[in-house]
């Protein structure tokens, strides 16, 4: 018995689909894998829980270390700076926002943050430690666009809603950096308390459910309190978030109705609010600060005692100082 040795048309047909379906499957796979490799270059950015958190900081390559561990989970690519280089941190930066990565400063904490962001690439800039995938950028600005021009930057950032305050925009420029590569807004208060400029304020007011980071040691003492007073507008009896500085109170002391102890005593409680808002302004003429005028009534936290004699004496200042206020 002889074979045919005529091809039967089904069998071509099925084999040209076989060997079209392979290769649709492994082009699908190697977009799949093309895909994969840039989500795995791409950092992934998080927005922080805490409500306030005030990172206590000494120096500006801890901040940076901190801010990146709050802000980026993971991120393949990093960059890691000198830390007395100006020039490489200037390049650095410029670098890192063009990738939209966390930047370093190379301290002792930064090989520990590098491994928790499994970062696989670490551009150094300067003189900086050995590290993991760490690959020298010449501190050219042309030649290191050209060495981060190799790599896939990040996705683009959205604005996260997420606020970072610094001292300082220069002195923590790597921090500000990555926290400005996350979507952050980064505000500058250079004596740490918001209440001391308008501008300020009214931005932390504006916002006033976003989470806010605080970068360094100066913020550690009282930045809650005095944001809560800014975000509230809690402001002073004589206005303003601030009874200092800015103001001087001119007082009078004593007690009404007992010239003995002060001038506030040789008149009624009328005469005296009248007696002291001249008295301010004659300060007023002659200086440009803001003069405030106030009493002081030496009965109150000098006439101390217990009982029925103290209940009279608490109800006779709550009574001069509601007088006093209806004078106003």
């Amino acid at each position: 018995m002889s074979v045919s040795a005529r091809i039967n048309p089904f069998v071509a047909v099925g084999c040209l689909g076989a060997v079209t379906l392979v290769a649709v499957l492994a082009l699908a796979g190697r977009d799949d894998e093309t895909i994969v490799d840039r989500a795995a270059e791409a950092p992934a950015a998080r927005t922080p829980a805490k409500a306030v958190d005030v990172i206590d900081s000494t120096t500006p390559a801890r901040s940076a270390s901190a801010i990146s561990e709050r802000l980026f989970p993971t991120s393949p690519v990093a960059v890691l700076v000198d830390r007395r280089g100006g020039v490489a941190q200037s390049i650095a930066i410029e670098s890192a926002k063009t990738l939209r990565v966390p930047v370093l400063v190379d301290d002792a904490s930064a090989p520990a943050e590098l491994r928790r962001l499994k970062a696989t690439t670490v551009l150094a800039f300067g003189r900086t430690r050995a590290v993991a995938g760490a690959r020298a950028v010449p501190l050219e600005p042309d030649r290191a666009a050209a060495e981060v021009a190799t790599l896939t930057p990040g996705p683009a950032v959205q604005p996260a809603d997420l606020i970072v305050v610094t001292r300082s925009l220069k002195a923590n420029a790597a921090a500000v950096a990555t926290a400005t590569n996350a979507g952050a807004t980064v505000i500058e208060i250079p004596d740490a308390d918001p209440r001391t400029s308008p501008a300020v304020a009214r931005q932390l007011r504006d916002r006033a459910t976003t989470p806010v980071i605080a970068l360094g040691r100066p913020f550690v003492q009282g930045f809650a309190y005095s944001l809560d007073i800014v975000r509230r507008q809690i402001e002073q009896p004589t206005g303003g978030l601030l009874a200092l500085p800015g103001k001087h109170y001119t007082a009078m002391y004593g007690h009404p109705g007992a010239p003995q102890l002060g001038v506030l005593g040789e008149q009624g409680v009328r005469a005296s609010i009248k007696r002291v808002e001249r008295l301010a302004a004659k300060y007023r003429r002659v200086s440009k600060p803001e003069f405030v005028p106030d009493v002081r009534d030496h009965r109150d936290g000098r006439l101390r005692g217990s009982g029925q004699g103290q209940e009279l004496l608490d109800r006779g200042v709550r009574q001069d100082l509601e007088a006093a206020g209806r004078c106003r």
